[in-house]
């Protein structure tokens, strides 16, 4: 199928003329921001919307580019007509093979491994569902990093073809030890669990933590307000724009080429809003930390905040959560710096200004020290690795 080949002859100074084939829902506007990002600073785009013609006037648009979100119609109609590069967000399974782009779901998993394991738990499940094409990935990457933790961690496979699982989530909720986190591998599936344990009067978090996957805050609509790893839409559709950008001006890729976005972070809600610690003064410092560390705080800090000798603190929060109190400062804001290299465009010196450093040197430093390089090379090195 002749999707990939950039129109000849075109004058220089014309400007492009690009269809965005995704509508307008609460999601897809998220992704259409990006792409309205990278048109403001290149200032070389006219973007078209599906229902500026009639669909039969697509197969002959003169157009140079298209960028698609997830499905459409008039796509799959009019797809073989259209010679001209297509970058395709969230392509479907028997999809042509464009270049396309997926979220990092390995990347997002190990995110809510961590954010489980920062909690004290000791007990672990994944939610799958068979049906969504991301569960694999999400399953395998979390079960690993718990499995590397020193902890098992058990999969529940959702009945498949069921629209209502209520039923089957209470029963295998019951068999569970507790507390246990569970990492659901949508929101949907979130939502379920969550309405099962208040049914069973099961107390969330207390007893069931709760994290999910989400582009951005529905969850704070649900009670409580689910935890959940937040996906980059608006960096994919940036990055989407960027690709066919580069396609139409000759660039070519493999058939079927996938770069994959990392996710921004872990929003935390009520879900997981809590420490399995026996300790209350290991769990308020930690919970201190938690909150304070990318602000540059000392030791000092925290015996203010949290009355108590500091050499009873140090041992027993080595004891309890396998670090001291300065290691698990630098966790944080080397993790935050992380997130920030490769989910933002921001320079190193406000990196280092949101995470406590101050200066991109000191920053640069600690990184180093940690990682074995610094943070420009590990940046270019997660770009390269989305877009591989």
């Amino acid at each position: 199928m002749p999707l990939r080949s950039a129109r000849k002859n075109r004058p220089a100074n014309r400007l492009r003329q690009v269809a965005w084939w995704g509508g307008l829902t609460d999601n897809s506007s998220t992704f259409l921001k990006g792409v309205l990002d990278y048109m403001v600073e290149r200032k070389s785009w006219n973007l078209h919307y599906p229902w500026e013609f009639k669909a039969s006037v697509w197969a002959a648009w003169n157009g140079d580019g298209v960028i698609l979100y997830r499905n459409s119609k008039v796509f799959d109609r009019f797809a073989g007509q259209m010679r001209m590069p297509v970058v395709w967000m969230y392509p479907a399974a028997d999809a042509p093979a464009v270049p396309s782009l997926m979220d990092d779901d390995a990347a997002a998993a190990r995110l809510a491994a961590e954010h489980l394991l920062e909690r004290g738990l000791k007990h672990f499940v994944f939610c799958s569902d068979e049906k969504l094409a991301h569960s694999v990935q999400r399953r395998d990457a979390f079960v690993h990093r718990i499995r590397e933790a020193g902890y098992s961690c058990a999969v529940f496979d959702l009945p498949p073809q069921k629209l209502f699982m209520l039923d089957d989530v209470a029963r295998w909720l019951t068999t569970l030890p507790r507390p246990i986190g569970i990492f659901c591998v949508s929101s949907f599936i979130g939502l379920e669990v969550q309405v099962a344990c208040l049914r069973l009067r099961l107390s969330v978090p207390e007893e069931v933590a709760i994290i999910t996957v989400n582009y951005q805050e529905f969850a704070d609509l649900e009670h409580p307000p689910l935890s959940y790893v937040r996906l980059n839409a608006q960096r994919m559709g940036y990055e989407a724009a960027a690709w066919l950008d580069c396609l139409m001006s000759g660039s070519q890729e493999p058939p079927g080429a996938v770069r994959r976005i990392p996710p921004l972070g872990v929003e935390t809600r009520q879900s997981t809003d809590m420490l399995a610690i026996p300790d209350p003064q290991v769990a308020a410092t930690l919970r201190y930390i938690w909150q304070h560390a990318c602000e540059g705080i000392q030791i000092k800090d925290i015996l203010r905040n949290v009355p108590q000798s500091r050499r009873v603190l140090e041992r027993r929060f080595q004891e309890l959560v396998g670090r001291t109190p300065r290691e698990e400062i630098v966790r944080i804001q080397i993790n935050q710096i992380k997130h920030l290299l490769t989910g933002t465009n921001l320079s190193l010196e406000e990196i280092a200004a949101r995470t406590g450093y101050g200066h991109a040197k000191n920053m640069g430093a600690a990184f180093s020290r940690k990682l074995g390089m610094t943070p420009g090379i590990y940046r270019a090195q997660q770009t390269a690795r989305s877009d591989s």
